[in-house]
């Protein structure tokens, strides 16, 4: 397996779900206090899997669009301009 260690401005494409990641910080500019990454992903595409970071918050910005978020028992849509943690 390859081992990838992220660097600002790398960009990781996933041709099967037609995502795009792009790295705008990483730990290493943040002295790891954060990695921070633009996700983009196509409409009606296919979400993450749920998952779980027991010890990190992610906080999101919808930048276009909508998208629907499960964060444990609740689900709800984020619009345009909304910020919402995980």
């Amino acid at each position: 397996m390859t081992e990838l260690t992220p660097a600002v401005g790398v960009e990781l494409h996933n041709p099967v779900a037609g995502t795009k990641t792009v790295f705008r910080d990483t730990a290493a500019t943040t002295d790891g206090g954060y990695v921070e990454v633009e996700a983009t992903y196509p409409p009606h595409g296919t979400p993450p899997p749920l998952h779980l970071h027991p010890v990190q918050v992610e906080q999101f910005t919808v930048v276009s669009g909508s998208m629907t978020v499960v964060r444990g028992d609740e689900r709800f849509v984020a619009a345009a301009g909304e910020r919402f943690d995980v």
